[in-house]
């Protein structure tokens, strides 16, 4: 008897990633310490503008669509890639952080393979090297790795004008690559400033701490009147309870839902309308190339119908298995993954995306053993998909 393959036509559930490897990045910090002083000087520049100006970007602003190139970094052997469903499915996360911010973000072209060891746990110089050489003209380029510069989340690299993920910390609901890319459109943290620094050992100089009744709130902190001080560099998790009084005597009240705070993400869910209003003027501004980019229309897919082989069918060949479903129109890859009949799909051993409606296999599968798969239509404007 040959291989035995069954088809599914069913749902990514990306609940599938419990059966993976659980990793606790509450701890890890964003390695961003500075936006570059080309960036800080437009920031400080554009919050000293009066109101009016500033809300020219405030409530009438136009949806923004911004292309993202994605490199995805292994080892020199090809192994340890960022995962496709984290990926897509973080897609989806980005989208509904930044939906009040209008802001909307695609993958642009072919999501790109990197087999480069040192790039794969790098330092910042080896990072740098690696957005110098690998870096696409017209998008936001994010590189996912095993390890972004030791003991870091991600971190957005001015020089290089890049953001580095490690691939652990972007995993499910966090919100890692939201901060990352806040940076990369001149957002500092809420806690700007008080970067390695601690109330107890090293403060800020009293003068540069920001106040609660908001008297220096445009030139203290992160510069954003409507973000309340925060002078916590570390992880913390919600409600904010360590009673930091400002210079004056008044307690502070930081706010645990900004996404350029360092609480933990499940404490995290908003930009405040300031930092928006800053993230659409750097746009109009400074990274005008970012909409000069022909988006593509957004298209609902149905899921595919699989074709072959069907399901229950026997005597597939188990050195050469041609998978085939109906094409999907709009469609721009599609997104395939196979397992063995009683594993689950967070084990698998293809999990490939390909541009074509079918995919050959010549290696892999086991004489007289079972399997099943899936397929789902993907487009760099639509990740979330059946």
């Amino acid at each position: 008897m040959g291989t035995k393959i069954y088809s599914f036509s069913l749902m990514i559930l990306f609940s599938l990633n419990i059966f993976g490897q659980v990793y606790d990045h509450n701890h890890s910090l964003c390695g961003t310490s500075t936006l570059g002083e080309k960036q800080e000087a437009w920031l400080s520049s554009f919050q000293q503008r009066p109101t009016y100006q500033k809300m020219q970007y405030g409530g009438s602003r136009a949806e923004k669509t911004i292309p993202l190139a994605i490199h995805i970094v292994g080892d020199d052997s090809g192994k340890g890639y960022y995962d496709l469903e984290d990926l897509f499915h973080t897609m989806c996360v980005l989208n509904d952080n930044y939906v009040q911010a209008d802001m909307y973000f695609y993958i642009k072209g072919d999501i790109d393979y990197i087999d480069n060891s040192e790039y794969y746990d790098h330092d910042y110089s080896s990072g740098r090297d690696m957005m110098y050489t690998h870096n696409i003209d017209g998008a936001i380029n994010v590189y996912f790795c095993n390890q972004a510069v030791e003991g870091n989340c991600g971190y957005f690299d001015w020089t290089g004008d890049a953001v580095a993920i490690t691939n652990s910390c972007q995993l499910r609901e966090a919100t890692t690559l939201t901060h990352e890319l806040g940076h990369f459109l001149s957002l500092p943290h809420t806690f700007s400033g008080w970067e390695g620094r601690s109330i107890d050992e090293n403060p800020v100089n009293e003068n540069r701490q920001e106040r609660q009744d908001g008297a220096n709130c445009s030139w203290a902190g992160d510069g954003f009147c409507d973000t309340p001080p925060d002078y916590h560099s570390d992880r913390w998790n919600c409600p904010y309870t360590f009673g930091y009084l400002d210079p004056v005597g008044d307690s502070i009240e930081t706010d645990g839902s900004l996404f350029m705070s360092y609480s933990n993400d499940g404490c995290q869910s908003k930009f405040s309308e300031e930092q928006i209003q800053a993230m659409h003027a750097n746009v109009e501004e400074n990274r005008y190339y970012l909409l000069n980019s022909d988006a593509p229309e957004f298209v609902e897919f149905e899921e595919p119908d699989l074709v072959y082989p069907v399901a229950n069918s026997y005597d597939v060949p188990e050195n050469y298995v041609v998978f085939g479903w109906d094409p999907i129109e709009g469609a721009e890859m599609y997104h395939i993954q196979v397992t063995t009949q009683f594993g689950s799909f967070a084990a698998l051993m293809i999990d490939e995306v390909v541009s074509n409606n079918y995919m050959v296999n010549t290696t892999d599968f086991l004489y007289d053993k079972s399997y099943k798969y899936r397929v789902r239509a993907i487009a760099g404007m639509n990740t979330c998909t059946e």
